[in-house]
């Protein structure tokens, strides 16, 4: 097990982590336990801690893999 960013299919450029046994496949969230917000992504330096970026209202269900967990995916794949 371990942690996994997700992304807001509305607001890509917000980020969430969540432990990985709380996405499926396509890393939607599953509701089994919590997601932290995390805040603005910031490809540059690849930060995505920043308190000043408020949290969307959009439901779990809008959250998938962030673009750099794709990648993630590629060389470390989640299993069951």
């Amino acid at each position: 097990m371990r942690n996994v960013r997700l992304t807001c299919i509305n607001h890509t450029n917000l980020r969430w982590m969540c432990k990985s046994i709380e996405v499926n496949n396509l890393g939607q969230h599953n509701g089994a336990r919590n997601i932290f917000y995390l805040g603005k992504y910031n490809p540059t330096n690849e930060m995505w801690c920043d308190e000043t970026w408020i949290e969307c209202e959009c439901p779990p269900s809008d959250l998938r893999f962030a673009p750099e967990e794709i990648e993630r995916q590629k060389t470390e794949p989640l299993t069951d």
